[in-house]
């Protein structure tokens, strides 16, 4: 799993899924709460293979997106 952002505001998060969308790259808007504010992160994934996630990886970064990787399978 990796994710392209977090953001307070749930147009700015639909900003950056359409700016993925627009390069072909899936995402989702997930909200989560942290303390008394709601976080709206652009998740990515699951990717089963280590080479996917590094091209993906870099291709956003050369568009100036920069992503982390939030989860690992065991085993990996």
């Amino acid at each position: 799993m990796m994710q392209a952002g977090s953001f307070k505001n749930l147009s700015d998060a639909e900003k950056m899924q359409t700016n993925l969308a627009s390069m072909g790259i899936e995402s989702r808007v997930e909200r989560a709460k942290v303390g008394d504010v709601v976080w709206n992160r652009i998740k990515m994934g699951p990717y089963t293979q280590m080479s996917s996630v590094s091209a993906i990886r870099a291709r956003l970064r050369q568009n100036g997106i920069d992503v982390i990787v939030t989860e690992m399978a065991s085993g990996r």
